[in-house]
């Protein structure tokens, strides 16, 4: 099978079949099951093969996923790859009745499937997320044939084989919740095979099994004025009704009916392109037709005894006959008329470019009173949908509609432009708030109405005919798109019909009155959502809105033309009574127009001429519509003013209760349960979180499913109240078997489960066996004891292992071997007690202490054995007791002459002062010293003193320190430590550290200086260091560590201390290192120097090092660059005294820069710098910088490289003079001495005989590589 080939950019719920890189390859399915990929150029390849035929492909483009079903309803998905390969992803079994499934695209990623079932499942191609809708009841059942989606419009269709048709208008609200409401279009004959909606013009093609038709959906027409409304029940019927006194007239057409207009008791109806005229008879119930004519044009106008008909750019006005009685025109520059509206002698029209006109038709001539074109700037991509007029004609309220791709959308705006001053004000419904007014601070009133309102758009505006200060508007949510960002988290919360969180969602339509200030703002002063059963707003008229019924879903399903007479009538409009006209719907003109103003004053919140307004009146009904507005507006003040006015003492108590409650909802709320607004408050109490008294309210409503919901999903604190209040309701209505439940839930059953069927003896008795609750079995056996049935009770209390009940059973009944074993083998505690008691009654001493021991009746056994002169026992037994029990046992036994018994359980009771010192007393040592190591550190000084003392006789050092520190003698403790060589360790010196919030700092530093010294003694230079750091003393500190050695703990040490001594103990301990093989080493000693401000020395080191690369690696270009830092640090001191010196390493500067200018010149002139060199040799302080030995090593080797041996050989010997012990090879390459002696046959003299002796070649290659090797890491140093 083939997709319905399309190219890109046609409607996305058609079914999609190949690759998003190329539309002209294709997907194939086949009955076999197999599914092919054909490219372009003919290649075809079966990418995957499903157990059943293939009975639809989809492709979702936007992920590159295709879907298969299958024959036997088995849906899956798969990844498509570039080379048209795919991957399954998810593969799910589809419930259905047969195999005919179909399905449809509903927007970005959600695909729409039904197999023969009432039901309509959409499935998240991306998500995995799945949702169903259902279609409503019905017998036979409804069979889904086909089904078809428009996306303009977010309407799902389905087709049933009964020939029904029915949609799903999806609503998307702005918490991201999707709302559906099903509804019946049509039903024609037949089963319908299917159908597809025209995108532009809002029309379906539908097939039946026999015909085939063009439906379009058309509103229902209706109409309303003064009271009496009109409105459309078929395709050519209408129903007239005078609604005031109930009385309608049905009127029959022979055409359908297009429009219906009313003027008070004339309508007229639009049918064939005639307008036909009726005068309504509502005491006779019948009509009579008044005229016929062609308007022309369906922008037709009926107010008062004419008709106004926009045609031909021009307003006629004409006669129900059709004769023209007068025509309004505009300039040619100011646009053709599009709308018009008329309220008592005013008419209002604008033309297609924004320019408005106000004429006064009550004359025989209009007189034209306003023009104005400020609408043009507004309507830029926009054309005024409707337009009204107030009474007086100052007010003009419009609103408008704007042009998209999908068709037309509504202006979220109300506009209204007021003629007296030409200026516009508006509303904007999709913020809740005026725009011109939207940067100011709104007052509370409006912000809470503003929330409630935001997110619409206007659909209708009335102007209020007894106020021109009141525009009564009706707005519905804006719609949004489907989008996958919503269907990842808000996909499965489609909510259908009778889902139990519908409540919370935003009703679709609300009507709002605003009051137009004299600054010219629009503020709320009510508002109304509509119930599921109303449509929309038909009109107003004080002191009712009159509302549009939904017709029931049922009553589509009948031929309403055929089934239903004409006289068979039942009302399609209500009532509803506006906030402060509720009791006062009969009052007179003078009342109505004090509750107007009223309404304006407290809206704009001036409360004094609200309250002076109806001061004439006096009803209670006033007082308390003003308490339910102050219920929406949160004005707890004014509120408490009303209920004071309307005496209503329950409410008042009940808000002073609430006075200390936290959240201002939380008593409006309470005082909105009183005023009977009891949906009101719930949302007050959800707004601010307080799902408690959601809790209550419901509970008090009788709502208990409501309740119990709340309950376990937002107020689980109360669910077990929640439970046993549901189950004493369920007890007064008689249902017991439900209230045991709910008792048992509340964990309440074991006292009211009883309490309840106490009377009915075998229910309660079934209720027990049937139990297994031990509490519910103890009760029932305490009960059947108390009716001496003591066999059966005994098996009750063995069930319910009450084992002190059995025990008290069975003693008795006298059997006390049954009673000791029960007790013996449980172990329980009361039972044992209970056992020990009888025992002792019956002078049993042994059986009894067994008892009362195994209950750790303690005090009991005790007091037996004290009676009974058991002292053994008595001894084991105070050991096992509470600290009471031994001190009184201990003083038993010291009554008794048993001191060592005394003095341990004086021990283990926890009173040692007492017992060391009766252990004094006494002369027990032994014991002492046992319990003397166990001595709190709270203990008694003097005690602790003696202790030590005791210790430090018999040797034991490390115990006594610990007391003496305990009995805050330190220094004694110290100098124990010292005279004794007692190893001072880490913890024992924590043990001596005092807490830095000692009082006593100087003693806290004094110990620490103390514990230092002490552990510098004993060679612990660690811990010295710690304890001297933390008496503040940083210098003996590193003195420590310097004993220690640990160069790693010195270098941080200096760095943390930041202390000039402690930075040169630290740079002169680093020079007594290997620092010449060490980089880092020099690093650290140059910065500590330096941060220390010790220049000279810095100098000094830096000497070192240039006289270190003479030395060792005759690398004066280091040494030179040395000796210049070493001179750069010196000029920096400003003491006097270092000119000497300075003077001295400016010479050796000098010479050494000489020095290594002629090594630098011998490159480029040779002589010239061997001339230098002789020269350099002749001066006298030369040895105090460079080595004579590498000036002539220097010199050699310039003659050996020309092997002018001779010369070569004659420096040698030089050399050998000047300097008699030098060491030839140390300064003169051994090869070059080989070449001289080999060149002038010449043999070496003893001196120089030691480098062939001692050395052989492949030593000095090793030697000179190891030199090479030494000279090139320390070559950056500096």
């Amino acid at each position: 099978m083939f997709s319905s080939w399309q190219e890109d950019g046609a409607h996305e719920n058609k079914l999609q079949f190949f690759s998003k890189d190329d539309d002209f390859d294709i997907f194939v399915g086949c009955q076999s099951g197999i599914v092919h990929y054909v490219k372009k150029n003919g290649y075809c390849e079966a990418i995957l093969q499903m157990e059943t035929s293939i009975r639809y492909l989809a492709h979702y483009r936007e992920k590159d996923i295709l879907i298969v079903i299958s024959r036997s309803l088995i849906l899956a998905q798969f990844s498509v790859t570039q080379d048209g390969s795919v991957n399954e992803l998810v593969k799910i079994k589809l419930s259905g009745k047969h195999t005919d499934a179909v399905m449809t695209w509903t927007g970005d990623a959600i695909l729409a499937v039904s197999a023969g079932e009432s039901s309509v499942h959409l499935w998240n191609v991306e998500y995995g997320q799945s949702t169903t809708l259902c279609l409503p009841s019905a017998t036979p059942a409804h069979q889904i044939s086909y089904i078809s989606f428009l996306p303009s419009k977010n309407i799902l269709t389905a087709s049933t084989i009964q020939g029904h048709l029915f949609s799903w208008n999806l609503t998307y609200y702005d918490d991201d919740d999707i709302g559906s409401e099903v509804e019946i279009l049509l039903k024609v004959p037949g089963n319908i095979r299917s159908f597809e909606w025209c995108e532009t013009l809002e029309v379906m093609g539908l097939i039946t099994t026999s015909d085939v038709y063009i439906i379009s959906k058309e509103k229902v027409c209706y109409a309303f004025d003064d009271g009496i409304s009109a409105v459309q029940m078929s395709a050519r019927q209408v129903v007239i009704e005078l609604i005031s006194r109930d009385l309608a007239v049905h009127l029959l057409t022979e055409t359908e009916i297009k429009r219906v207009f009313l003027s008070k008791n004339t309508v007229a109806l639009y049918c064939s392109d005639k307008l036909i005229f009726y005068e309504v008879d509502f005491n006779d119930k019948k009509t009579m037709h008044m005229g016929t004519f062609p308007p022309g044009s369906g922008n037709v106008l009926l107010h008062d005894q004419s008709v106004y008909i926009i045609n031909e750019g021009k307003i006629s006005v004409k006669t129900f006959q059709g004769t023209l009685k007068a025509y309004f025109t505009f300039a040619n520059d100011e646009g053709e008329p599009s709308v018009m509206d008329a309220c008592g002698k005013f008419l209002v029209a604008v033309s297609s470019i924004g320019v408005i006109k106000v004429w006064d038709i009550s004359g025989r001539e209009a007189k034209l009173l306003f023009a104005s074109d400020k609408v043009k700037d507004i309507l830029k991509d926009k054309h005024i949908a409707s337009i009204r007029c107030n009474s007086k004609g100052n007010k003009i309220s419009f609103i408008a509609r704007m042009k998209t791709k999908t068709g037309f959308i509504y202006d979220p705006c109300l506009y209204v432009l007021d003629t007296e001053k030409n200026v516009i004000c508006r509303f904007d419904f999709s913020t809740g708030y005026g725009i011109d007014h939207e940067n100011e601070k709104a007052s509370a009133t409006n912000q809470q109405f503003g929330q409630v309102v935001c997110g619409r758009y206007p659909v209708e505006h009335f102007w209020i005919s007894e106020d021109p200060r009141m525009v009564v508007c009706e707005a519905k949510l804006l719609p949004l798109p489907l989008k996958r960002s919503l269907a990842s988290n808000s996909f499965r919360k489609i909510l259908t019909k009778g889902n139990p969180n519908e409540n919370e969602k935003k009703s679709e339509s609300i009507v709002v009155s605003l009051y137009i200030t004299t600054e010219k703002i629009l503020i709320i002063q009510d508002y109304f959502f509509l119930t599921d059963d109303q449509s929309n707003l038909l009109g107003v008229k004080i002191p009712y809105y009159y509302l549009l019924q939904k017709a029931k879903l049922n009553d589509h399903l009948e031929d309403t033309s055929s089934s239903r007479s004409l006289n068979d009538h039942k009302s399609l409009v209500q009532r509803k009574t506006m906030q402060n006209f509720i009791g006062l719907e009969e009052c007179d003109k003078n009342s109505k127009e004090a509750l107007l103003n009223f309404g304006y004053f407290f809206a704009v919140g001036s409360f004094e001429e609200a309250f002076l307004a109806i001061k004439s009146i006096k009803s209670e009904s006033v007082w308390q519509n003003m308490a339910r507005m102050c219920v929406k507006t949160k004005r707890l003040d004014v509120a408490k003013i009303c209920i004071g006015k309307m005496g209503h003492t329950r409410a008042a108590r009940a808000l002073k209760n609430a006075a200390n409650e936290p959240e201002i909802e939380t008593k409006i709320g309470v005082l909105a349960i009183h005023l009977e607004m009891y949906d009101e408050a719930e949302a007050l109490f959800k707004s601010c979180g307080r799902y408690d008294w959601v809790n209550r309210l419901h509970q008090s409503r009788g709502q208990w499913q409501k309740a119990l919901e709340i309950a376990e999903k937002e107020d689980r604190i109360h669910l077990r109240d929640t439970f046993y209040n549901y189950a004493n309701h369920l007890e007064r209505e008689g249902e017991i078997n439900a209230a045991i439940k709910f008792y048992e839930k509340s964990g309440t059953h074991h006292f009211e489960v009883p309490r309840m069927l106490f009377e009915d003896q075998r229910a309660l008795e079934a209720y027990v066996q049937k139990s297994k609750d031990p509490e519910i079995h103890r009760w029932w056996a305490q009960y059947l004891e108390s009716i001496d049935e003591m066999e059966t009770a005994l098996q009750y209390y063995k069930t319910a292992e009450d084992y002190l009940s059995l025990v008290r059973l069975y003693c008795y009944c006298n059997n006390l071997e049954k009673a000791a074993e029960i007790a013996n083998e449980t172990g329980n505690r009361a039972a044992c007690f209970h056992l020990g008691r009888q025992f002792e009654n019956q002078d049993n001493i042994k059986e009894a202490i067994h008892f009362f021991t195994k209950a750790r009746a303690f005090t009991n056994a005790i007091r037996i054995c004290k009676e009974n002169g058991l002292d053994e026992q008595l001894m084991n037994l105070a050991m096992m007791a509470g600290p009471e029990e031994k001190a009184d046992v201990a003083q038993y036994f010291q009554q008794q002459g048993q001191l060592s018994n005394a003095i341990s359980l004086y021990h283990k009771a926890g009173n040692l002062e007492y017992a060391i010192e009766l252990a004094f007393q006494e002369g027990e040592y032994d014991v002492l010293q046992r319990i003397a190591s166990e001595l709190p550190p709270d203990a008694d000084p003097q005690i602790l003193q003696r202790c030590a003392e005791f210790f430090i006789q018999r040797g034991k050092f490390d115990t006594a320190v610990n007391l003496f520190i305990m009995a805050n003698k330190y220094e004694e403790a110290l100098n124990l430590c010292v005279e004794n060589n007692v190893t001072i360790t880490e913890e024992l010196a924590e043990k001596f550290t005092l807490d830095k919030t000692e009082s006593d700092k100087k003693l806290r530093a004094y110990i620490l200086e103390k514990i230092g010294e002490s552990c510098m003694l004993q060679e612990n230079y660690h811990l010295a260091a710690k304890k001297f750091t933390q008496a503040g003393d940083k210098v003996k500190a590193m003195k420590a560590l310097l004993k220690s050695g640990d160069t790693e703990r010195i270098i941080f040490f200096a760095n943390v201390s930041r202390h000039k001594e402690i930075y040169v103990m630290a740079a002169n301990y680093l020079q007594t290192l290997d620092w010449r093989n060490s980089g880092d080493i020099i690093k650290h000693i140059i910065t500590f120097y330096t941060k220390a401000k010790a220049l000279d020395l810095l100098s000094s080191f830096y000497e070192a090092c240039a006289q270190d690369e003479i030395d060792e690696y005759q690398n004066y270009e280091k040494a030179l660059e040395a000796l210049s830092e070493a001179y750069k640090s010196l000029s920096k001191v400003t003491n006097g005294s270092n000119s000497e010196k300075l003077e001295n390493l400016k010479t050796k500067l000098e010479i050494v820069k000489k020095f290594v200018d002629i090594r630098q010149l011998y490159e480029s002139n040779p002589d010239e710098a061997v001339k230098k060199c002789r020269d350099l040799l002749h001066l006298e302080n030369i040895d105090i910088a460079v080595r004579r030995g590498d000036i002539y090593g220097f010199l050699v080797e310039h003659f050996c490289s020309q092997e002018n041996y001779k010369v070569a050989y004659s420096i040698v010997e030089q050399m050998q003079n000047t300097l008699p012990d030098i060491n030839l090879p140390y300064y003169i390459k051994v090869d070059n001495l080989k070449a001289i002696y080999k060149a002038l046959d010449l043999k070496p003299n003893a001196q120089t005989s030691l480098m062939e002796d001692t050395k052989t070649q492949e030593n000095e290659l090793s030697d000179n590589e190891e030199i090479e090797e030494e000279y090139q890491s320390v070559e950056n140093r500096f």
